[in-house]
């Protein structure tokens, strides 16, 4: 597992934390009856105690999010800036004079902890599962190998990754699609795989998938998946206005537009 898995799985972790906390001091208030009596000689000592409890765990949340994070310092800092700054500093006895000012209190601090989950969300971005993770590495991996041959391409699938991992799953087809176009298009030259229909050249699909899988010795289970991918690539780049792409179709098209751009380049190295 590499260290940047790592640290976002540690930030997953402690945005939990920091929701949990919040949810937990909103229990708290809702409870609050069953946790304080009133009838108590000196009840805002209590108050203080409570207080106390939830601003130490918040601070210490807080302090373990800037070791992993610490660029996201300033965007606390910000969240906590919108409260009153007792938040922030030792809480005394003197100054809770009411159990309606603990309530409020207590409010502006589960508000900053589900603030400092929404921020490490935001940053985070879409949760991704181990076989997206992996299968996403993995093709960062595989498209290096076309860096030298096909820089411009290189760059459009590397953009295509990062717009699938950041949830936008639109632009990622949408990109992928534009590969799948331009790899066909050379694809048809270097085989000579076009047709003409309607006094129009087009390039043959199955025609380019066929030979592709000749040249290069892949086997011919493969030609059904080259065929989908082009037919993927039509729907969300340039055909369907309503093909809108779910997450799964979204990773098969970009899988395919890195598989064949791979392709190209082996048959490249070929011809």
């Amino acid at each position: 597992m590499t260290r940047n898995r790592i640290n976002a799985l540690n930030l997953r972790i402690l945005a939990e934390e920091a929701r949990h906390l919040g949810e937990e001091i909103e229990d708290f208030i809702y409870n609050l009856d069953r946790y304080i009596d009133t009838e108590v000689k000196n009840p805002y000592k209590i108050y203080a105690n409570y207080i106390n409890i939830f601003l130490n765990h918040y601070q210490d949340l807080r302090e373990r999010i800037k070791q992993v994070l610490p660029e996201i310092e300033n965007s606390i800092m910000d969240i906590e800036s919108i409260h009153s700054r007792d938040i922030i500093t030792e809480i005394t006895i003197r100054v809770i004079s009411s159990k309606g000012e603990m309530v409020a209190k207590l409010k502006s601090i589960a508000s900053a902890s589900r603030a400092i989950a929404d921020a490490l969300e935001l940053f985070l971005g879409p949760r991704l599962n181990p076989q997206e993770y992996d299968r996403l590495a993995s093709l960062r991996t595989q498209i290096k190998e076309v860096r030298d041959f096909d820089l411009n391409l290189y760059k459009h699938l590397v953009q295509a990754i990062d717009e699938y991992e950041k949830g936008h799953y639109l632009a990622s087809s949408l990109i992928s699609g534009k590969v799948v176009q331009y790899v066909y298009e050379k694809l048809c030259s270097m085989l000579n795989a076009f047709e003409v229909k309607n006094n129009k050249k087009i390039c043959n699909v199955e025609l380019v998938a066929k030979r592709l899988i000749k040249i290069l010795g892949i086997k011919t289970e493969y030609l059904k998946g080259l065929i989908e991918t082009s037919k993927l690539a039509r729907n969300y780049f340039t055909h369907d206005v309503n093909a809108i792409p779910e997450p799964h179709e979204t990773l098969r098209l970009l899988s395919g537009a890195c598989d064949l751009a791979l392709k190209y380049y082996a048959l490249s190295k070929k011809l």
